[in-house]
């Protein structure tokens, strides 16, 4: 994918008409955060995107979050498992690109419990359904934080074994990958694969 110039090189940012053509490059690449978007849809997005400021951003994707929310109730409420699943999965698809490129604006913050929400409604109609659990982690240290939420496979029990040094999830995919690691520090929080936090040796997922 060739890169597209534009920046301004005193404010950082791009005019709305240079960040489409970027935002359409890398549709084209379905380079992150588009690897698992549907194309058309996002395509559309990108072309009535009204600005580019946190809340245009966070809302504009999330409308469309919302349209494919109402399509998996629907589907669900007509007994479609795997219609609705691909549904959320589109729907956690859209809230995740609002929450770009961090959840740090409150804009971003919502657009990011909105696709952890989705993830969980898409997860539940798996095969096996994907399951929340939360892993106390003591006081949190520089956190701030005295536990960690993560999602598995239900009915696995201790089938990822014992933690013994920390907890990593994979980077942020079409589903998150979680997996122990034995290492002093990892990254646990989902959809923020820099954070880090220290477990102690008994903790089990």
């Amino acid at each position: 994918m060739s890169t597209v110039q534009g920046v301004d090189p005193v404010t950082g940012t791009r005019p709305l008409s240079n960040a489409r053509e970027w935002l359409h490059a890398h549709l084209d690449a379905r380079s992150h955060p588009f690897h698992a978007i549907s194309i058309d849809d996002a395509r559309a997005v990108v072309d009535a995107l009204p600005g580019i400021g946190p809340e245009e951003w966070a809302e504009a994707w999330l409308a469309t979050g919302r349209t494919f929310e109402s399509r998996a109730l629907d589907a669900q409420s007509q007994g479609w498992p795997a219609d609705a699943r691909e549904a959320w999965r589109q729907a956690y698809q859209f809230a995740f690109v609002g929450r770009c490129p961090s959840p740090l604006h409150p804009a971003g913050q919502f657009a990011y419990r909105k696709a952890w929400r989705y993830f969980l409604q898409a997860g539940a109609l798996d095969t096996p359904p994907v399951e929340r659990i939360e892993v106390p982690i003591g006081d949190g240290g520089r956190e701030g934080n005295d536990r960690v939420v993560l999602s598995r496979p239900a009915g696995h029990g201790d089938g990822l074994g014992r933690v013994t040094s920390g907890a990593r999830l994979g980077r942020c995919r079409d589903w998150k990958a979680g997996r122990p690691v034995r290492r002093r520090r990892g990254t646990a929080q989902p959809g923020q694969p820099r954070t880090t936090l220290a477990c102690r040796p008994d903790h089990r997922l």
